[in-house]
């Protein structure tokens, strides 16, 4: 039910002409921003404490809904910090739209519904070097990491809103233009929380990040993306030219398509696509095609979709490149965190 609720808003806020519904929601939206205010200034003069993790804690966030490029980051980020600093990484998930309702261990036998989508992708790229956990509160599954000797860094993929977690570095992302959206906070609008000042912010140290291509609306800080192509069933990369075709379906379950499609554009394929919800579980029914053309698909969506069929798909990794200034900027935090 929560899905469904949240992918209907997301119609209104990001696509529908019928935005004006949700003015009839703002009453609401009030309601839910004094709530916010008031458990900021709660944790702010410590009426309710936060907890604070032995370790280094470094949040990947956003505040609105919706895909903002979130696990892509922090894939980046458990590598960097691997391959420059040669640290142990702990990783924590939400296991959102899954069974994960305590914190639940990522081996190579959890499945999507166990742990969630997004937490399996991550493990597929992380798990020579990183522990992964999903689900339940983010406290504990803090405190989880906190003990286990093979952990050195904690990565929050998400969990900018969890105010009882402290962590020593916040990275804020945000890939879509709200240009045409309605700015207000949930439900009327799609964000979570509202920048309220320094006076009120949870985590001072942060990097604001965005994947905007247009020069004009990107932050000084970005992140632009670099996707490769590889066969499920031969685990090769290989070029798109290696598809022997110009039409293509995609199948996708992501919060938004829109970058994916313009690159395969760009690449002069037309694109058939098939789209669903945001974590949204697939049958057998939906993965039936009536023309022969490759399915091309995203890292995020194979992970499900393997465990359905052994069909064969094309699969489209989203490596990201950060600017210059970004990583220079990163490598001045992350001397503050990793002593």
């Amino acid at each position: 039910m929560f899905l469904y609720i949240n992918n209907l808003l997301n119609g209104l806020w990001f696509h529908n002409r019928y935005k004006f519904l949700l003015i009839i929601l703002i009453p609401i939206s009030i309601l839910y921003y004094i709530l916010v205010v008031i458990i900021k200034l709660l944790y702010k003069y410590r009426v309710f404490n936060k907890y604070y993790s032995k370790l280094p804690v470094i949040v990947i966030g956003n505040r609105s809904i919706g895909g903002n490029g979130k696990t892509p980051i922090t894939i980046w980020l458990a590598k960097y910090l691997h391959d420059k600093h040669k640290v142990k990484i702990g990783i924590v998930s939400s296991g959102y739209n899954s069974n994960a309702k305590v914190p639940t261990l990522v081996n190579k036998d959890s499945t999507t519904n166990d742990v969630g989508d997004e937490a399996i992708e991550l493990y597929k790229c992380l798990s020579k070097f990183a522990t992964i956990i999903s689900g339940g509160n983010r406290v504990a599954a803090t405190k989880i990491l906190d003990h286990q000797n093979n952990c050195e860094v904690i990565i929050h993929d998400d969990g900018l809103q969890h105010y009882h977690l402290y962590s020593n570095l916040v990275i804020e992302t945000n890939s879509k233009d709200y240009s045409k959206v309605m700015n207000l906070i949930l439900p009327s609008g799609p964000f979570r929380d509202f920048y309220n000042g320094s006076f009120l912010e949870m985590n001072q140290d942060r990097i604001n990040v965005s994947f905007n291509i247009d020069s004009k609306k990107r932050s000084e800080y970005f992140f632009k993306y670099d996707f490769t192509l590889w066969n499920s069933y031969t685990d090769k990369k290989l070029s798109l030219n290696d598809l022997n075709t110009n039409k293509v379906n995609l199948l996708t379950t992501i919060a938004d398509s829109k970058n994916i499609i313009k690159f395969l554009e760009q690449n002069n394929f037309y694109v058939l696509h098939s789209k669903f919800p945001d974590h949204y579980r697939y049958t057998l029914e939906d993965i039936q095609f009536d023309n022969d053309n490759p399915v091309i698909t995203t890292m995020k969506d194979y992970v499900k979709l393997s465990e359905l069929s052994d069909n064969q798909y094309y699969v489209l990794s989203n490596n990201i490149i950060p600017n210059q200034k970004f990583i220079d900027l990163l490598k001045t935090k992350i001397e503050k965190v990793i002593k």
